[in-house]
């Protein structure tokens, strides 16, 4: 990721001068030393961090295989309960009729 350097002169300036409430097309002397002494070397070190992190891949299948083993050992087991309760209100309701 390679940060915009006027992009973020712009918005150093911006930052700077909102707590003010000063105009951004005249920007104070000030605020535009600032934005052009500070923006470069730390957009260049932002640059830099951003460059040099690693992300690793994370590896799910573990976890997800036992999320699927569990949740499949759920359902059997509803199902099974399901089919057992079902039974028994048939009976009940034969020995009524």
């Amino acid at each position: 990721m390679k940060i915009d350097r006027e992009a973020f002169k712009q918005q150093f300036i911006s930052t700077a001068q909102g707590a003010g409430g000063f105009n951004i097309h005249n920007p104070m002397p000030w605020v535009q030393n600032f934005a052009n002494a500070l923006a470069d070397p730390l957009a260049e070190t932002l640059d830099k961090v951003s460059a040099n992190a690693k992300v690793s891949a994370v590896d799910l299948s573990t976890p997800l295989e036992k999320l699927g083993n569990e949740v499949s050992s759920y359902v059997s087991l509803a199902v099974k309960a399901f089919g057992t309760a079902t039974a028994g209100i048939e009976r009940r309701t034969n020995l009524i009729w």
